[in-house]
């Protein structure tokens, strides 16, 4: 009698495990059911898992990022940038599983540069951001990824991380693994998981009505006066920013929308922040700012009458750029190209008396 009810537990938690496979299938092939099935056998895979370990003079990062195939963008990073020696001892050849449970150890380790990380998180973000095919620098490393031309996919990555911190004479490591978005559901522990039950209950409202439902109302914002809830990401700004922590309701903070919203890219270009393709960094004024209980921050901004962003940032000690630091960084432009015309005006003038001189 045990044997048998043992052996019809593990039938409930085998059929249990499979429709939670299925689910999470669908949610990522947006309910292809002939793909959601590929996946779950492995055949349709639709991620790369890109490791990266790289050191500059005294800095060091590590790298763990999935990259979506159909869409050339970023799913979920997981990043150290530190001056310890110990993030060099990372080994990118080893499986994409036991290189992020290395990443985890030194992580737990702490000593990290916190702004460095944040930055090339966020610079990661928006450099492979989900764009529907317009994104250049992804669809660039896409096509290397899939020729598996690796001095290409790494000349792609080193470009950028060379363009975006400027460090001169890198060592760069790189390699990659083809999986699916249910291997990383189920198996990553630094990526961040899907709500099931709460996609699913949007998919059925949306059925049943014909209309998507406004996304996460609650009690940050009026109801009523929501007509449209889209997602958004923070601009770091890590010298002249605000730290997220001083951020108040009523700061004006610059934003990027979820380009893979086609109604955020209509709001963009009503906002004349859509040019080639891209989404555009807009200005936007914080009406709800949440520190969470377990770390981070939830802010809703408002574009418009009715019109709202959605921010879930995780990181705690980062620096946003704001309208402040956009007029100031456009001052401080200025008047550096004032000094340089007044310099030059001066070396001429010099010129000139010497010319006059020596005739």
């Amino acid at each position: 009698m045990n044997e048998q009810l043992s052996d019809l537990n593990k039938a409930v938690d085998s059929l249990s495990e499979q429709k939670k496979k299925l689910d999470i299938a669908l949610f990522y092939t947006h309910n292809d059911m002939e793909k959601a099935k590929n996946m779950i056998s492995g055949v349709y895979k639709d991620l790369y898992a890109i490791k990266i370990k790289f050191s500059a003079s005294t800095t060091f990062g590590g790298i763990l990022f999935f990259f979506n195939i159909p869409y050339s963008s970023l799913m979920n990073s997981l990043v150290i940038m530190s001056h310890s020696y110990l993030v060099d001892d990372l080994k990118t050849k080893l499986g994409w599983r036991e290189f992020e449970k290395q990443m985890d150890e030194l992580n737990k380790r702490g000593n990290h540069d916190n702004e460095m990380t944040a930055k090339m998180k966020s610079e990661l973000a928006q450099a492979f951001i989900m764009q529907l095919g317009a994104n250049q620098r992804g669809n660039e490393l896409k096509k290397y990824l899939e020729l598996n031309d690796e001095i290409a996919a790494n000349m792609v990555i080193k470009k950028f991380i060379t363009d975006k911190f400027g460090f001169q004479n890198i060592n760069l490591s790189v390699d990659y693994q083809q999986i699916s978005s249910l291997d990383m559901e189920m198996y990553s522990t630094s990526s961040k998981k899907i709500d099931i039950e709460s996609s699913s209950e949007k998919e059925k409202k949306k059925t049943e009505s014909g209309i998507e439902p406004l996304e996460d109302v609650d009690e940050d914002i009026d109801k009523k006066e929501a007509q449209l809830i889209l997602r958004g990401n923070l601009i770091l700004s890590p010298v002249k920013g605000k730290i997220i922590s001083s951020l108040v309701v009523g700061d004006r903070i610059r934003i990027n929308l979820d380009s893979a919203n086609s109604k955020a890219v209509t709001v963009a270009k009503a906002f004349n922040a859509y040019d080639d393709g891209n989404i555009l960094p807009i200005t936007s004024r914080i009406v709800s700012i949440r520190h969470l209980i377990n770390g981070g921050y939830k802010i809703y901004c408002i574009l418009a009458k009715g019109i709202y962003v959605r921010i879930d940032e995780e990181e705690e000690s980062i620096r946003i750029a704001t309208e402040i630091t956009e007029v100031s960084e456009k001052v401080e432009g200025s008047h550096s190209s004032i000094l340089i015309a007044l310099a030059i005006v001066f070396f001429v003038l010099v010129a000139v008396a010497l010319v006059l001189l020596l005739k």
